[in-house]
C-alpha cells in the first residue's frame, strides 16, 4: 500500500474522509481498514459497510473473506433500509419487492382516463421527477416537490405532484415496496431519535463506499447511525457524481 492507504488502514476512531479518483484503491483501502479493526479487536459484527450495487458488495464481501474477515455486516443501501423496515415494521415483510418496475405501470395507470387523463403525459419524465423528490425526502404535497414540478413540467406542474401522490396510494394498496420507497421509508423512520437509537446502537463503526452518489434519505440513514460514535468514514470521487441532491 502507498502511505495514504496505509494512513486510512490505520486510522481508528472518528469521522474519515476519504476523495480519490477511480482506480486509486480507495475501496481497497476500506476492506483493509475493516480487516485492521478486527484484528485490533473489533467484533466484526459490529462493523457497518454500505455501498450502491449488490456486486460491489458481494466483491467486498468476497475481499473481507480472503482477509479471514466474515461477519462484517456488508450490504448495498437497500439491503439494509430493507433490515430497519422489516425489524420495526412486520407488515413489511408480505409486500412484494417491485423488481419489475410495476411503479412505472401505476404511474402510466394514474395518467389515464380513469384518473387524471393526462393525454400527454411523459411517463419516463414523471418517474424521474418522482424519484428524485424521494431521494430528496420530498413529499408529493410538498413545497420543494412543487417547485421542482414546475421546473420540469411547467404550468403542468400541479398535475405532476397529483400523479406522485396518486401512484404512491396506488403502490401501496398493492402491498409493493420500490427500492426508491425503501430508503425514504427508512430515513424517515430513523428521523425518529428512538429509532435512531436503536439501530445506531447495533454498529460501533460505519464504512460508506462510492459516497459521491448518495442522496439526501441514504445520508439522512447514514446520520442516524453514525451520529452518535462519530466513527464515520466515506470513500468516494466528487468529481464523478452522478446524483445533484437539495440538502
Amino acid at each position: 500500500m502507498n502511505p495514504e492507504q496505509a494512513e486510512v488502514v490505520m486510522h481508528d476512531q472518528g469521522p474519515l474522509y476519504v476523495c480519490a479518483s477511480a482506480g486509486s484503491g480507495k475501496t481497497r483501502a476500506l476492506v483493509h481498514r475493516i480487516a485492521r479493526l478486527v484484528e485490533a479487536g473489533t467484533d466484526p459484527t459490529r462493523i457497518l459497510a454500505v455501498t450502491f450495487s449488490k456486486k460491489a458488495a458481494d466483491e467486498m464481501n468476497t475481499r473481507l473473506e480472503e482477509l479471514g474477515v466474515t461477519e462484517a455486516r456488508v450490504g448495498t443501501w437497500n439491503s439494509l433500509a430493507l433490515q430497519v423496515l422489516r425489524g420495526d415494521f412486520h407488515r413489511v415483510s408480505g409486500y412484494t419487492i417491485d423488481d419489475s418496475d410495476r411503479f412505472r405501470v401505476n404511474v402510466k395507470k394514474v395518467c389515464g382516463y380513469q384518473f387524471l387523463d393526462w393525454k400527454k403525459a411523459d411517463v419516463t419524465k414523471l418517474c424521474g421527477f418522482i424519484g428524485i423528490c424521494k431521494a430528496n425526502m420530498w413529499s408529493a404535497d410538498s413545497a420543494e416537490a412543487l417547485a421542482e414540478a414546475r421546473k420540469r413540467f411547467a404550468h403542468e406542474g400541479p398535475l405532476a405532484c397529483q400523479v406522485f401522490s396518486k401512484a404512491d396510494d396506488l403502490t401501496d394498496q398493492s402491498g409493493l415496496l420500490t427500492f426508491d420507497d425503501m430508503l425514504l421509508h427508512c430515513a424517515r423512520h430513523l428521523e425518529v431519535e428512538v429509532n435512531a437509537e436503536k439501530w445506531a446502537a447495533r454498529w460501533d463503526y460505519v464504512l460508506q463506499d462510492e459516497a459521491q452518489d448518495a442522496n439526501v434519505a441514504q445520508m439522512v440513514t447514514a446520520r442516524a447511525l453514525a451520529g452518535r460514535h462519530r466513527n464515520y468514514m466515506i470513500v468516494g470521487d466528487f468529481r464523478q457524481s452522478i446524483f445533484s441532491f437539495r440538502g
